[in-house]
């Protein structure tokens, strides 16, 4: 009795612990909104979640060495550490994103109103595969002209298949569900980058961990202490570096569209020489070839539009920077490093920008030679374009000489700055690469539950089993393995180390007539038990795929019941077990929700049930679930 009390009051402990995080949400007041006040399907919360929780960091652009001892690794995950307790969304458009300190003198991210930021939101929504057509029909029931001119921009040639639910599920058959999603989801996610940049740029920032040392260098810039606002500088150039890395991979990304294009190109070229007219099946496949291509076409465009918004910041940073975080009195060495960054970014705006409008001009060719294509397939033109017109346009793109971004040169400005910092501020010439001191409480609260099996190592129970067989003929099946569930709460302490509280239970039976006493025989184990688990995490592949280690101790609370006709056993015990694991977590999206699959071993025996076995000598019942475990279930973030 007094175990039972004991692990009943374990559990309620555990429930209020994984139910006090629901209490920390705090009601939206004024212009600034918390993040963690908003519903998490909050269009502006989801844009930013999913882009801390996204593949946005660029962190397989950097090198390794420049992702950690540049700082960069510290500077996002201090963001996603703000992220949602001290982090606010303003309703002003004064700026993009900053960063501020509350009443307790506590640094917190700040995400603006911005046009950027509206059509971020209106993407997430409008451009979802289960809205897209209705999206589409409402603009131009409205007569929305500007909407109607922005989606068939987005979508090209490709923009009469969204006018009802027939035309679009022909476009997801002919697209295949790879491409139509690997599309849909690029337009969705239009232009989250402009949020992962400045989130790197604020990291920066919060990332030395000291919030009354970001203050101090603040308040010396402004009573002219200093004359380059040193923080600021690395900020603004760990953004511009961030923006040159997302502009290698943007473009890296146009070149593997066209290739596939080309590789289109190809397919199409085969009926060129089709006896007219056409079978309807050999019309199908121009029109399935054409409509891939065309998928791709969309896609360049928004990276082609995603350039133009990094080289258009990194032209704003450069400018405002200057403006605002330069005395007049400063060194003229500093002056002269600032200028060139500023004339080395407005020359590569200059260059990319041509080749963004000399691209631009090539698909334009190349949705015009479909056309011409379509119209011979459909016997509207009485030959297919001239082979040449898609030669010259192969030529062009393979020549195309994307200029060279000015990440190298950010890169060196940002280690000037913290040299600076580092003579100013703190003792000795560099930062620390990693938060000393992470703020856990904005760390997610992680759920997650499941099914398990286990091996048990019944001995004593199975050499029962078999005494009943033999003796009193049946055919009572062994004790090896017992099914269950488990519920996980976790609390992340670092990026790499969290602890969790665990509740498990699983049982096992076997059931048989004894042909001696003509009775039905069962028998039964069960172990519930309360775990406390500390676990070891890395992220060695992705930020959504995790491998940990873990090690736990609980309290378990085993039943044993034996039935045969009106006899009747039932008894209890408890104990410390321990259980060692590995593990994964594999999320799907932007990681908040995934699978989790983890195996071990648990040590837990029990033989203090103050009954015995009814078998020769008495010898006490004694139940082993000490074995191997597998466990497989689903993981919630929070």
């Amino acid at each position: 009795m007094k175990s039972r009390i004991v692990f009943n009051i374990l559990c309620a402990i555990c429930l209020i612990l994984l139910g006090s995080k629901g209490l920390s949400l705090q009601a939206q007041n004024g212009q600034q909104v918390p993040f963690k006040g908003m519903k998490p399907n909050d269009p502006t919360r989801m844009v930013i979640n999913r882009v801390l929780n996204g593949k946005y960091s660029m962190q397989h652009m950097f090198s390794q060495k420049e992702w950690s001892s540049g700082h960069y690794k510290g500077a996002w995950e201090r963001a996603r550490q703000y992220f949602p307790n001290n982090f606010y969304y303003n309703t002003s458009t004064k700026y993009f994103m900053t960063h501020g300190f509350d009443s307790k003198g506590k640094l917190y991210m700040e995400v603006y109103q911005s046009k950027e930021l509206t059509w971020a939101k209106e993407n997430l929504v409008n451009f979802a595969p289960k809205n897209v057509v209705d999206y589409y029909q409402k603009i131009h029931r409205d007569n929305n002209e500007s909407a109607i001119k922005d989606f068939k921009k987005k979508l090209g040639l490709l923009e009469s298949y969204f006018a009802n639910d027939k035309s679009h599920s022909q476009l997801k058959k002919m697209l295949g569900s790879k491409l139509y999603n690997q599309m849909m989801k690029t337009l969705q996610n239009e232009g989250y980058h402009m949020f992962a940049g400045a989130l790197m740029h604020e990291g920066m920032h919060s990332k030395m961990d000291n919030d009354q040392k970001v203050a101090k260098i603040q308040q010396d810039f402004k009573t002219c202490k200093t004359p380059v606002q040193w923080d600021e500088l690395r900020g603004y150039m760990a953004e511009v570096n961030y923006h040159s890395k997302y502009y290698r991979w943007a473009v890296r990304n146009i070149n593997a569209h066209w290739s596939n294009i080309f590789k289109l190109l190809k397919d199409l070229e085969r009926y060129r020489n089709k006896q007219k007219p056409l079978k309807q099946h050999e019309k199908d496949a121009i029109e399935k070839i054409k409509a891939r291509i065309k998928a791709h076409i969309a896609m360049i465009r928004v990276h082609l539009r995603e350039i133009q918004q990094s080289i258009d910041r990194m032209s704003g940073l450069m400018d405002y920077f200057k403006k605002n975080y330069v005395k007049a009195n400063a060194d003229k060495k500093y002056q002269d490093m600032i200028n060139k960054m500023q004339a080395d970014v407005s020359n590569f705006k200059r260059d990319a920008g041509k080749m963004i409008n000399d691209m631009e001009g090539w698909l334009k060719d190349l949705e015009s030679y479909l056309k011409l294509f379509n119209e011979w397939a459909s016997c509207k033109q009485p030959t297919p374009p001239p082979k040449k017109d898609q030669e010259k346009i192969k030529k062009k793109v393979k020549d195309a000489d994307w200029p060279t971004p000015p990440g190298k040169d950010a890169e060196n400005i940002k280690r000037k700055a913290e040299t600076e910092i580092g003579k100013a501020y703190i003792a000795g010439p560099n930062i620390p690469s990693s938060p000393t001191a992470p703020r856990s409480k904005n760390k997610s609260f992680v759920i997650s539950a499941g099914g398990n099996i286990s091996t048990t190592s019944n001995s004593e129970l199975n050499d029962y089993i078999d005494y009943l067989n033999t003796t009193w003929n049946g055919d009572i099946g062994s004790m090896k393995s017992a099914i269950g569930f488990w519920i996980e709460g976790t609390v992340p302490v670092t990026d790499n180390f969290g602890i969790s509280v665990e509740y498990e239970s699983f049982n096992q039976s076997e059931n048989s007539t004894l042909l001696v006493t003509n009775n039905d025989y069962e028998v039964e184990t069960s172990l519930k038990g309360i775990v406390f688990n500390t676990i070891f995490k890395t992220n060695p592949f992705s930020s959504t795929v995790s491998l940990y280690g873990k090690f736990g101790a609980g309290y378990y609370m085993s039943d044993y019941t034996e039935t045969e006709g009106d006899f009747v056993i039932d008894a209890d015990d408890s104990g410390i077990g321990v259980k060692l694991g590995v593990g994964t977590e594999i999320g799907f999206g932007n990681g908040n929700t995934g699978l989790q699959l983890e195996s071990g071993y648990r040590f837990v025996s029990s033989d203090n049930y103050d009954e015995e076995f009814f078998a020769p000598n008495d010898p006490p019942v004694e139940i082993n679930n000490s074995g191997i475990f597998v466990k497989i279930g689903m993981f919630f973030k929070f």
